[in-house]
């Protein structure tokens, strides 16, 4: 479980995230972390959180980010939030690192998803920032309700993660 302080390094992803407020601190209302580089693969790419509103402070660097089809670029100050159910995507826009920091409201299981990415950056499993097809489908499998890709339907997603998985316990069983 994160603590204040705790850093985790995932540099596959481009970032370093370096928590400030967990979940236990804040009695599940929220988890606030800066990111700090240039994040790509997953955490780049387009997504949107059911059940929770995501707010994004811009720290140091500058950062785009879209929703309703708009992107806008942000400078240190600036802030945007994200309700839930919305489409949107975001990463640091200059050449330069940025720190961002983030709150996710509320904080579900997002520290231990963030853990996970960080064990699977360690494990070789996030080349260029994006999950290999098993610890992808086990990501979106294991934090059910936190964030998905907006396309195809979450249903859809999730039988192809299913899918993923048991074509990957066969290959496993033929190897023995």
């Amino acid at each position: 479980m994160a603590k204040p302080g705790d850093v985790l390094e995932a540099p596959q992803a481009g970032v370093r995230i370096e928590f400030r407020r967990t979940t236990e601190d804040t009695a599940g209302e929220l988890v606030e972390y800066d990111v700090v580089g240039r994040p790509r693969g997953i955490f780049a790419q387009p997504h949107v959180h059911p059940h929770q509103t995501e707010r994004h402070e811009v720290i140091e660097g500058t950062m785009r980010i879209k929703k309703g089809g708009q992107w806008r670029v942000l400078g240190p100050g600036e802030v945007a939030e994200t309700p839930p159910g919305t489409t949107h995507r975001h990463y640091a826009s200059a050449a330069d690192p940025a720190r961002i920091r983030v709150q996710v409201r509320p904080a579900g299981r997002t520290e231990a998803w963030l853990e996970r990415i960080a064990a699977l950056d360690r494990a070789g499993q996030l080349p260029r920032g994006w999950p290999r097809p098993i610890a992808g489908a086990r990501l979106l499998l294991d934090f059910h309700g936190g964030g998905h890709v907006p396309s195809p339907p979450l249903s859809i997603q999730e039988a192809v993660a299913r899918s993923v998985l048991r074509g990957h316990g066969w290959l496993a069983q033929r190897r023995r």
